[in-house]
């Protein structure tokens, strides 16, 4: 009798383990590519483990989208094969094989930069994981100051903004001299001078990635008085003519 208790309970633990070993899992989350850039095609995989293909319940992933410009979330689900598009086609998701979802984004936006999350929405313990969506959007020069006409002595302000992610640089440029403003593209010249005068470039440049970069122009013309210049000064003597 003692024989059969303990081998009823090797059974039962026996059992036990067999099910903990075949739950299902989420073992990671990849992006393909990790930061797309803004009109290009990006895939998000999520890869399950013990997934068990003759489970009375299928295995059922919800994918949940949190756009850092929105405080709200977007829901895809992907049941086995079928599928929910909730984003207008753009934005879809499938069942790839038994072990992989995976979520699509054809292209890209700027406003799906965010939080992606894979999770298995029919088990009791929460299982998840989150992928951070970066999208890259080159620079672009949205303001800079019209064309400037002032007189020797008076100060002068540039100003150049622009956008992109990550946002860019800004910098000054003239006759190959740069005048670096960090991010806010305000340049001075508290006295400007006629040798002051001539084009100045603004570059807005990405330090990230591939670097890319903006540019626009601006004009600053100097009034200011006459000088007048001598090449050579020379003096004669005049003769005495009352000697």
């Amino acid at each position: 009798m003692e024989f059969i208790c303990r081998l009823l309970i090797w059974s039962i633990f026996i059992k036990l383990c067999v099910c903990q070993q075949s739950s299902v899992q989420i073992q990671k989350i990849e992006a393909d590519p990790p930061n797309p850039n803004v009109g290009e095609g990006l895939k998000i995989r999520c890869f399950l483990i013990n997934v068990d293909p003759f489970a009375q319940y299928p295995t059922q992933v919800l994918w949940s989208i949190r756009r850092f410009s929105q405080d709200r979330d977007f829901r895809i689900l992907a049941y086995g094969g079928s599928v929910r598009d909730t984003l207008s086609g753009r934005v879809s998701a499938r069942k790839e094989s038994e072990e992989v979802y995976e979520i699509v984004f054809r292209p890209v936006q700027e406003s799906d930069s965010g939080v992606v999350r894979c999770e298995l929405a029919n088990t009791e313990a929460q299982v998840r994981l989150e992928q951070i969506i970066n999208v890259l959007v080159p620079p672009s020069i949205t303001y800079i100051t019209a064309d400037v006409q002032v007189r020797a002595g008076d100060p002068v302000t540039l100003e150049c903004r622009a956008q992109g992610n990550p946002p860019p640089l800004l910098m000054w440029i003239r006759q190959g001299q740069e005048y670096p403003t960090s991010y806010s593209g305000v340049y001075t010249i508290d006295s400007v001078s006629r040798d002051d005068r001539g084009l100045y470039k603004c570059v807005a440049e990405q330090q990230t990635g591939q670097k890319q970069s903006a540019e626009n122009y601006v004009n600053i013309f100097v009034d200011f008085d006459p000088t007048v210049i001598c090449d050579q000064i020379i003096v004669e003597q005049v003769p005495n003519i009352n000697a």
